[in-house]
């Protein structure tokens, strides 16, 4: 994506779209990435684009088109969308951070570590990582 498409995308309000958020229970998935799941979620359940997509997350076309190609690969079926909890699209256009890094900070605000962990279907160790990680990038 140029850097005027980024801009322009990162500028965009998404909040007040239907698809504007996430429902926390899709990223409740062993076998996809954070970011894989964003573009399936996008693209299956939502019935975007991949260039739609490409705007929302702040990613280049082709790279949507090969994240999706993997999920679909790694995991055919359906993502669980029942969780009341919902994640704002907007929060992973900061590409300073990693996806899981931007998801899991956001997700301190309300959750323990190890709660996040469970949320996430991750080891606790590595959500204490990331969001060391990520604290450290925003210079926490």
């Amino acid at each position: 994506m140029a850097e005027k498409e980024r801009k322009v995308a990162a500028t965009r309000d998404f909040s007040s779209l239907k698809w504007g958020h996430l429902p926390l229970s899709v990223f409740k998935n062993e076998r996809l990435s954070a970011l894989e799941i964003i573009v399936k979620f996008l693209k299956e359940d939502i019935g975007l684009t991949h260039k739609e997509v490409s705007e929302i997350i702040g990613r280049h076309i082709g790279a949507v088109a090969i994240t999706y190609s993997n999920a679909k690969k790694k995991f055919s079926g359906k993502l669980d969308v029942s969780d009341g909890e919902q994640i704002p699209v907007s929060i992973f256009l900061n590409r300073k951070l990693s996806v899981l890094e931007n998801l899991a900070l956001y997700l301190s605000d309300k959750f323990t570590v190890n709660q996040i962990s469970e949320l996430l279907m991750k080891n606790p160790q590595t959500i204490y990582t990331v969001l060391r990680r990520a604290r450290n990038k925003n210079g926490e």
